[in-house]
């Protein structure tokens, strides 16, 4: 991946106080050799003091991940939020990560690496990874093989694999390119 490429995480903000500052700490702790990375930040019109907790994380924040908070002037909802997100995007990649997610420490060095690993790149439209639950530390979706392995959506094999859930259904481990 060229040095030229830009990652877009966006993360809604409604009423997670309790999990914000975790979950920014976790994307602050990405590593972005190869790539640029944003992080927008939609406030969905939270009422509680998850803004105050964003704005003090990133008044102290030195890092190189470029920071843009959107404000919305009504509450509109989970998808109305990334939606938004996607508007002020800027990457070829999305991330979508919700506030009470983490990212483990190397997770988009190696969804980076799934997308560095083909010799078709410009065919791949999401990468996924791994996804832990964290309530009972439950692995939910695995990768039994370290190198990529690719669908081909022509007959709809990834949409059966995910109705099957043979693939987890979540947005948190998917690095989606951005046109699509």
């Amino acid at each position: 991946m060229s040095d030229s490429t830009k990652i877009s995480i966006i993360i809604p903000v409604y009423n997670v106080q309790d999990y914000i500052e975790r979950c920014l700490d976790s994307i602050m702790a990405q590593e972005s050799v190869n790539y640029h990375l944003e992080c927008i930040l939609v406030n969905d019109c939270t009422p509680d003091r998850s803004m105050e907790i964003i704005d003090c994380k990133l008044r102290n924040y030195l890092g190189n991940i470029v920071f843009i908070v959107v404000n919305h002037e009504k509450n509109k909802g989970l998808s109305a939020s990334r939606n938004t997100g996607l508007q002020n995007a800027s990457g070829d990649y999305v991330l979508f990560v919700d506030s009470d997610d983490r990212l483990e420490k190397k997770a988009l060095i190696n969804l980076v690496k799934g997308l560095d690993d083909t010799n078709c790149k410009s065919k791949v439209d999401v990468v996924m990874g791994n996804t832990f639950i964290c309530k009972n530390k439950d692995l939910a979706m695995h990768f039994d093989n370290d190198s990529p392995f690719f669908i081909d959506n022509s007959h709809e094999q990834a949409l059966q694999s995910l109705l099957r859930r043979k693939l987890f259904h979540t947005a948190c481990n998917k690095l989606v390119r951005r046109d699509m």
